[in-house]
């Protein structure tokens, strides 16, 4: 593993003998044989979870590298774990944040984001640690850190205060990963830093060709949500434009979806028109809309009050920019109203406060598609009674 030459024969009879006998491994054993198979991308799922089941009681004799190490090697290797080994594991790391080095911390919480368990109280107590020793962060501990809380979805303004303040003076050895990591988190977590963007777009600019697509489509969807007017021309500039083109065929669903949120934003602060080939722009669009439209349970009560109403509606309606609309409304014959039902993944997990992705959506379908938008916050219609639900809608639609 160590010289990165992968011996899948030997790995797999490797891990037969070693199943019935790795409860004798020393702690440091058990990290190297982990690292070992994650870094050669070798499967071995029976020694994986028998190394866990026999780690956890354990857990206090692991070095801080060692834990961190055996914590990183499972999202490496696709390997599942339950939710009581990761929240052991986040308690010994609350225990000994402050020995952790930066890039300690900035692995542990990938490793938290990457396989889903957002652990509050983990991310909490890194988020004070982190803040407090910001300067000891080199560039890859900053976007990756700044990558997993986004990823999380945890709420952190002032951390993404300090990080802005800090990351110019390193701009310079950011690589384009990085940058994308970076820019990407801010917008997810739908936090403004405008000198910020600026400074990363003046280095990201004539490094722009050595995007790969799934950065390049990330970056510019960053810029796209952030909307700040310093960095229209960045996301318009030429050498962009011949970026996004040069990688045509290869960008994938996800890409090309980001791709039509940018290429809508190009027609909003141009004259109307895309600036791609119309092929691609029609293969962006695509894709866009290939997505179903499922109605929740929410929405379809919403709806039934509605038509109780007796208001001309409809669900889950395409719009021109390829948007999908909950409700769509027409009163007074005339106006249009974009009823958009917002339930627990339209916000920041505990927060009142929309995602990037949510406020994206909104401001695009009112500047493009002529819509206004109400939108309606779960716990609002969850916490009213029955009979409230009719006024409360009157007054949202102010009829």
């Amino acid at each position: 593993a160590k010289a990165n030459q992968p011996a899948p024969k030997l790995f797999t009879e490797l891990a037969k003998v070693a199943l019935p006998q790795v409860q004798k491994f020393s702690h440091q054993g058990l990290t190297k044989t982990l690292w070992s198979y994650a870094t050669l991308g070798h499967a071995a799922p029976a020694l994986f979870q028998r190394i866990a089941e026999i780690s956890l009681p354990r857990i206090s004799e692991f070095s801080n590298s060692g834990l961190v190490t055996m914590l990183g090697a499972y999202p490496r290797a696709n390997h599942t774990l339950s939710t009581e080994f990761y929240d052991t594991i986040a308690q010994v790391i609350i225990s000994r944040i402050a020995q952790l080095s930066s890039l300690q911390i900035s692995n542990a919480l990938w490793s938290f984001a990457t396989v889903g368990h957002f652990a509050p109280d983990l991310f909490r107590v890194a988020r004070n640690e982190t803040r407090n020793r910001i300067n000891e962060f080199n560039s890859h501990d900053v976007a990756n850190t700044l990558w997993s809380y986004a990823r999380a979805g945890h709420h952190c303004p002032e951390l993404l205060n300090d990080m802005a303040k800090a990351i110019p003076s390193q701009l310079d050895k950011f690589n384009t990963q990085d940058i994308t990591n970076t820019v990407w988190a801010y917008a997810a977590l739908d936090h403004s830093s405008p000198q910020l963007f600026s400074k990363i777009a003046e280095v990201a600019l004539p490094r722009i060709a050595e995007f790969n697509p799934r950065g390049l489509a990330n970056t510019l969807w960053a810029y796209v949500v952030t909307d700040d007017e310093s960095t229209r021309e960045f996301t318009r500039h030429p050498l962009v434009i011949n970026a996004v083109v040069s990688l045509i065929d290869r960008f994938d669903y996800k890409d090309l979806c980001q791709l039509h949120q940018w290429d809508l934003w190009c027609m909003e602060y141009g004259n109307g028109e895309s600036l791609l080939p119309p092929l691609f722009s029609q293969k962006c669009l695509q894709s866009f809309v290939h997505e179903d439209c499922a109605s929740s349970n929410l929405q379809r009560n919403i709806a039934a009050v509605l038509s109780h109403m007796n208001i001309t509606m409809q669900e889950d309606v395409r719009v021109n920019s390829g948007y999908s609309i909950d409700i769509l409304l027409t009163l007074n014959d005339t106006t249009r109203v974009a009823i958009e039902v917002d339930g627990p993944n339209n916000y920041l997990p505990g927060t009142a406060i929309p995602t990037g992705a949510t406020r994206l959506k909104n401001r695009q379908i009112t500047a493009l598609d002529g819509l206004s938008v109400v939108s309606i916050p779960f716990w609002e219609w969850h916490e009213l009674p029955t009979k409230d639900q009719v006024d409360y809608l009157k007054g949202r639609l102010k009829i």
